[in-house]
């Protein structure tokens, strides 16, 4: 969705979730991220809060 690509605070920081899954104990996922701002780690960790947030601690 590139037009959607500077939404979010700071600008560049939107991650998008779809195809989630759960099968037994198992999450899984697909996401869409502007890696030109966050990079690999700051996604990571931003999923890792989100997750955490709506899940509470694995």
């Amino acid at each position: 969705q590139p037009k959607y690509a500077f939404w979010g605070t700071p600008k560049g920081m939107v991650v998008y979730t779809g195809r989630l899954k759960k099968k037994n104990d198992k999450i899984g996922f697909v996401l869409l991220v502007n890696n030109i701002v966050k990079g690999a780690a700051g996604g990571s960790i931003q999923n890792a809060e989100a997750f955490v947030s709506r899940y509470g601690l694995v």
